[in-house]
């Protein structure tokens, strides 16, 4: 993987910023293929989900993989489902940091859960921590 400070495709950012209300100025974090564009170090942790990100574009097609994402809310939620999970059992097994962990899976289980209605804060934390 290659991490960058140089913002992301135009169409990607400005779309990502109008779902999330975060710019890349702001920590906005986003792979495209096989490189991260953040303007901070990133940890490993965050690292390891954006990897799963990385994976699910080379299986897709990294312009198809994007184009679905910024318009299919429940595609992007089990894509972020899915990196999260990766992330959260990285912050478990490989960092051996179980309250991180666990911070992580209901911080992010409350922000999904206002993205796809079908599933709730409960529902999701279930599927991060596996």
């Amino acid at each position: 993987m290659k991490i960058t400070t140089e913002k992301p495709p135009f169409w990607i950012h400005n779309r990502l910023k109008d779902i999330t209300g975060c710019s890349f100025s702001k920590g906005m974090i986003v792979t495209v293929g096989d490189t991260i564009h953040s303007f901070r170090v990133l940890s490993d942790d965050v690292i390891a989900r954006e990897k799963i990100h990385s994976l699910q574009q080379s299986i897709m097609g990294t312009e198809e993989w994007w184009k679905e994402y910024l318009i299919n809310d429940r595609f992007r939620m089990s894509q972020d489902i899915e990196s999260y999970r990766e992330q959260y059992r990285y912050l478990k097994e490989v960092s051996n940091n179980h309250v991180k962990a666990l911070r992580l899976s209901h911080q992010v289980s409350k922000e999904l859960s206002t993205i796809d209605k079908n599933h709730n804060y409960k529902d999701i934390v279930k599927l991060i921590q596996g």
